[in-house]
């Protein structure tokens, strides 16, 4: 007999790698935990402007794996009793309007993939990197990550369908100037031997973007 997590890991996914963009809210060099909404996820997130190029190809892929899934999940889940509220999509992405309190976001469209997995890193030199990367607010990026069909529980036994981006692979492409020590000193990349600890903690993330099942 089939259960929610083999039905759901048994959904074809598809590749995708990002056109690059700043990042915000990193946990790719340990997973996130230890806060109210932590869970446990490695996890990233782009900012894109609202009607960029790259988030119109992560949407359109995204579309399409639903429509590619839809037909199976709705009759496994049907056959298990399940309710699958298809109206209601989870998607890995957030749009901020011109109100919303952080600056760096408004009239803008946050991407998030994330793994339970640690992902590959390359660095700006285009070096696998092993041990912890400094990645921080407004870097640029882009990910390679697997478009994956999702199940979200929801409230009164119902179930919501969407697509997580799995993330795989990040790509470090420039770093954000930012001074140190003295003010007339910027250190290069490559000198920065000490990992850097995470500057946002994502507790607001998982608000927008429930644990799936998968």
């Amino acid at each position: 007999m089939k259960t929610l997590r083999s039905i759901v890991n048994s959904l074809p996914g598809e590749t995708i790698t990002t056109q690059y963009a700043p990042v915000c809210r990193v946990w790719i060099n340990e997973p996130d935990q230890g806060h109210k909404h932590s869970d446990g996820r490695y996890k990233i997130s782009q900012i894109f402007e609202a009607n960029h190029s790259g988030v119109r190809e992560i949407q359109a892929l995204c579309n399409r794996v639903v429509e590619r899934i839809q037909p199976s999940l709705v009759e496994e889940m049907t056959d298990k009793g399940y309710h699958l509220n298809m109206g209601a999509i989870i998607w890995p992405w957030r749009y901020f309007d011109m109100e919303e309190k952080a600056a760096h976001l408004r009239g803008r469209v946050l991407v998030t993939s994330r793994s339970r997995f640690k992902p590959t890193i390359i660095d700006s030199y285009g070096v696998k990197r092993n041990t912890a990367v400094p990645i921080r607010k407004n870097d640029r990026v882009a990910i390679t990550a697997e478009a994956k069909g999702i199940v979200v529980p929801h409230w009164n036994g119902q179930f919501h369908p969407g697509v997580t981006l799995r993330l795989n692979l990040v790509h470090l492409t420039s770093k954000a100037i930012y001074r140190v020590a003295r003010p007339s000193r910027v250190i290069p990349f490559r000198q920065r031997h000490s990992d850097v600890k995470n500057q946002d903690r994502g507790d607001e993330i998982n608000r927008v973007f429930p644990s799936p099942v998968y």
